[in-house]
C-alpha cells in the first residue's frame, strides 16, 4: 500500500539518525527503557514499542 511504502521510505531516510542516536545511547552510563504493548492492524501476536532515554 501507499502508506506502507511511505513508512519504508521514511525509515530509510532516518537510518543515519537512528544509528547516531543508538551509538550515543550505548555510550551512556545509565539508560532507561520502557516496553509498551502496541496494537497493530490485524496482527494476532503481541507487538511492543521500546523507548529509551538517558541523561
Amino acid at each position: 500500500t501507499t502508506m506502507a511504502r511511505w513508512v519504508i521510505q521514511v525509515s530509510e531516510k532516518f537510518a543515519p539518525l537512528y544509528a547516531a542516536l543508538k551509538e550515543h545511547l550505548l555510550q551512556q552510563v545509565v539508560v532507561q527503557a520502557d516496553e509498551t504493548p502496541l496494537n497493530v492492524l490485524k496482527e494476532e501476536k503481541k507487538c511492543y514499542m521500546w523507548l529509551y532515554c538517558s541523561g
